[in-house]
């Protein structure tokens, strides 16, 4: 016997198994906490197994699979449901495809991956375990992750829930719970008559607390625009900037005075291709999700950015490649357009940035009324 401890969907499982492979597959789900249940794969188990093996399997693939169905008899005593689908995560908000097998979901899902880059993660390519909660349904990672082997130990929540087909053209609409509850209900775990009321319940609450859409694709790379457009209304910065390759907006904020004036100016900032150079202007996102337009003062060895803003006087490190999104070409100050060619704007920027150290301290003088000001007045709330 092989034996090892795993943790699935926040379940700690002790399982026990005649061959090596569910242990090799399982690798990044091992753990030392303490065990809450314990599955043995017996001779029985296998017989079992085959009787359902349509494609004559290695005996060892036949105890992957008897593994799972047994792990999942006991999760559905705990909230959770098995479900056929591949679901992909991008910034942080889930989306599970689901089709019949050979439709296109893994297709469809290498789309997203291509289109999205380092934004997106692949955390279940077959067979992810849904728990819903208060605050949402989120889906867990499997080792049982379809023979390509796409999925990682991590879990994420869904945002929405897709019907896949192949069409000619790309569309994508929502649709109610009704129409979409026979397809789902056909994707899910079941092992006996008694299981089919819980997952029928538990699928009516998973799909009451997501989005529900159908999406008829070709597998052509505007499926994946047209799929995170249609669930997205809102795009955010870094989605205009990849679909369209540039964005106008109107900044906010003091930080690039003289330069950039707050709710006046319309600026241009284009899609960023290449490393930036030094005394760009760089449209980044800041770790807590903050958008922030400064200029590059300085490329360092290790692959990050120091940034500061025109109008400010402390300097902003280890700003990483991954956080920048595109680089300021233009500002219209409605009088007149400044592009980052003209010879006025080369000769401000070699001023302003020259002499940095000067204008800092120019800045810092001047605000310092205003900070003695607030001191004082920090001080008198105090007593």
């Amino acid at each position: 016997m092989f034996t090892g401890s795993y943790k699935f969907a926040e379940h700690i499982f002790t399982i026990n198994t005649n061959y090596q492979y569910f242990h090799t597959r399982s690798t990044d789900y091992k753990t030392t906490e303490n065990s809450e249940f314990e599955i043995t794969i017996t001779q029985e188990d296998l017989a079992l197994e085959k009787e359902k093996d349509e494609n004559n399997l290695p005996e060892q693939y036949v105890e992957f699979t008897a593994v799972y169905r047994k792990m999942l008899d006991v999760l559905m005593n705990h909230g959770c449901i098995l479900f056929h689908g591949a679901v992909i995560s991008v910034d942080g908000q889930g989306y599970l495809f689901t089709a019949p097998s050979g439709t296109g979901k893994t297709t469809h899902m290498r789309l997203w991956l291509k289109l999205f880059g380092n934004r997106a993660k692949v955390v279940n390519g077959d067979k992810p375990i849904l728990i819903c909660r208060e605050d949402g349904v989120f889906a867990y990672g499997t080792p049982w992750n379809g023979k390509e082997q796409y999925g990682e130990n991590s879990s994420v929540k869904l945002k929405a829930m897709i019907v896949l087909s192949r069409d000619k053209e790309n569309h994508i609409e929502t649709i109610s719970r009704d129409n979409a509850f026979p397809f789902l209900f056909k994707q899910t775990h079941k092992t006996s008559g008694s299981n089919v009321a819980y997952v029928m319940a538990k699928l009516d609450e998973i799909s009451s607390k997501v989005e529900l859409y159908s999406l008829g694709c070709n597998m052509d790379p505007e499926a994946a625009i047209v799929a995170y457009k249609g669930m997205n209304k809102s795009l955010k910065f870094e989605d205009i900037l990849l679909f369209d390759g540039s964005l106008l907006y109107t900044a906010v904020g003091t930080s690039m005075l003289p330069l950039i004036k707050e709710h006046h100016d319309l600026i241009t900032i284009v899609k960023k291709e290449n490393r930036l150079k030094k005394r760009d202007v760089a449209l980044f996102k800041r770790d807590d999700g903050k958008y922030v337009l400064h200029r590059v003062m300085k490329v360092c060895k290790d692959g990050t950015y120091i940034m500061c803003g025109d109008h400010q006087w402390i300097k902003e490190r280890g700003v990483r490649e991954d956080q920048v999104l595109g680089y300021l070409t233009q500002v219209d100050q409605g009088d007149r357009v400044i592009t980052v060619n003209d010879k006025k704007y080369k000769r401000y920027v070699r001023l302003w940035c020259n002499f940095f150290y000067i204008r800092a301290a120019i800045l810092w003088l001047k605000a310092l009324p205003r900070r003695i000001k607030n001191k004082l007045s920090r001080k008198r709330q105090h007593r």
